[in-house]
């Protein structure tokens, strides 16, 4: 799959294969590892991502710009709120996602430009259920029973086409951009901006960010369900809000970071926003 991906934009642009890499990334999503207050942790909506992905060095092109690609492997598990054997009305169905990504990254003049494509599978082979319930019976918790009816196997895809104008000025990064998707797992269109300070030499420091993104959803297949046969399906809100915050430190070729993520309620049973956290290590030439 991501052989694939990668291959496909490989030939869009000759030469990417020849470039050095750059980094290595690992990123943990879970709704255990937010900041929360009393009570059980979550364990539901977006509840499990995993990431692998690597990042190829930026070189010249024509008209001075850089061009890069980033590929990454990854897993994301969406469970309802109520688990039960037989689907609750107006929850979001189960889902596992199984997917390859591939994305090319150009600077021009002041702006910098992104092409992304996003293929996996839902269903069995997407892993979603022997992943949660072994994990739920590594540490103890209760099996969930209602992957019995998750969204059935189905092929997936989306494009998606991103433009940013990063301002700088001295250690703090503003990073406005825009955003449109189109494919059977997403489509839509987005926009937001993130910020960026640190303190450091560039091989030893900390940092901060925040950002923010406004999102208008045309189609999400973990929500309208299956494209072409019945499935569960939640009622979707075009209307979701994204609020990000993330601290790190970088020592030598390494880097650790930890981030909240909090999204307003993406289907109309969501009675509140959903909050979530992110660990990630990255190693970089």
């Amino acid at each position: 799959m991501l052989l694939g991906l990668a291959c496909a934009l490989g030939a869009v642009a000759p030469g990417a294969p020849a470039q050095p890499l750059l980094s290595v990334a690992l990123r943990w999503d879970n709704d255990i590892l937010a900041v929360r207050g009393e009570g059980a942790p979550p364990d539901y909506d977006y509840t499990q991502g995993l990431q692998l992905a690597v990042e190829l060095a930026p070189m010249p092109v024509g008209g001075g710009g850089r061009r890069g690609y980033r590929f990454a492997l990854g897993q994301r598990i969406y469970t309802p709120r109520r688990d039960a054997a037989q689907p609750i009305p107006g929850e979001r169905p189960y889902a596992g996602w199984l997917y390859g990504l591939a994305q090319v990254r150009q600077s021009r003049g002041s702006r910098e430009y992104e092409l992304e494509a996003e293929a996996g599978v839902t269903g069995p082979p997407a892993l979603g259920e022997p992943v949660q319930n072994g994990i739920h019976r590594l540490v103890g918790s209760q099996r969930q029973v209602g992957w019995a009816h998750q969204l059935a196997f189905e092929p997936a895809f989306v494009l998606r086409g991103r433009v940013r104008r990063p301002l700088e000025r001295r250690s703090v990064v503003l990073q406005p951009y825009a955003e449109a998707g189109l494919g059977t797992l997403w489509s839509g269109v987005a926009a937001g901006a993130g910020v960026r300070a640190g303190a450091g030499d560039g091989t030893h420091g900390l940092y901060a960010s925040a950002a923010l993104r406004q999102e208008w959803v045309a189609h999400n297949l973990f929500l309208d369900g299956n494209t072409f046969r019945a499935s569960v399906r939640a009622e979707r809100r075009e209307w979701v809000t994204e609020l990000r915050g993330a601290v790190g430190g970088q020592h030598g070729h390494w880097a650790l970071e930890y981030e909240a993520v909090l999204r307003t309620a993406e289907y109309a049973a969501q009675p509140k926003p959903h909050l979530y956290g992110a660990l990630s290590l990255r190693w970089r030439r």
